[in-house]
């Protein structure tokens, strides 16, 4: 996770990192460190480094991140939770009142009090909902490593427009 474009709810995974089992190819770049293969696999929300206003995603499964796409940790349990409160209007404005640059670091996202108004089901709710509205646009992206087909192709058919369409190849 690097960062990216303003995006909430999910997406911006552009990279692919060649672990290599060991890891022991990028101990061998310079100034490189490994980060704890439980942080690689655990729950997080991932937002950009650099931003006009802050937004939050929800990380893939396995993911490391770098300097410039920060990570929070919650519990599994909270995760949507956490991630519909990092979206919302009101996390906006405390963090621009407590941070007056365009750089969101943890340390800036750590100061903002967490306490969730409201029904907790409900916000979780929305808050998959609104995850998986933005994975199914993500995926129509060709950068999407879930890419199967673009959403346009696909809606006038349902199955895509390969399907409707014959390819032949001639040399």
């Amino acid at each position: 996770i690097k960062g990216g474009g303003y995006r909430k709810w999910y997406g911006n995974d552009f990279y692919v990192l060649f672990y290599g089992g060991t890891g022991q190819r990028i101990l061998e770049t310079p100034n490189a460190t490994l980060m704890p293969r439980e942080r690689i696999d655990a729950p997080k929300c991932t937002w950009t480094d650099i931003a006009l206003t802050f937004n939050c995603r929800l990380a893939p499964d396995v993911a490391a991140h770098d300097i410039s796409g920060h990570c929070m940790y919650p519990p599994e349990d909270d995760i949507y939770l956490v991630l519909s409160y990092a979206n919302s209007s009101v996390f906006g404005k405390i963090i621009d009142s407590l941070n007056g640059t365009l750089h969101f670091q943890v340390g800036d996202v750590a100061k903002v009090p967490f306490k969730y108004p409201g029904d907790r089901d409900r916000l979780e709710t929305l808050a998959r909902r609104a995850v998986e509205i933005c994975m199914d646009d993500w995926n129509g992206h060709e950068v999407s490593r879930d890419f199967m087909s673009q959403p346009v192709l696909s809606a006038s058919t349902g199955e895509g427009f390969a399907a409707s369409v014959p390819v032949s190849y001639t040399h």
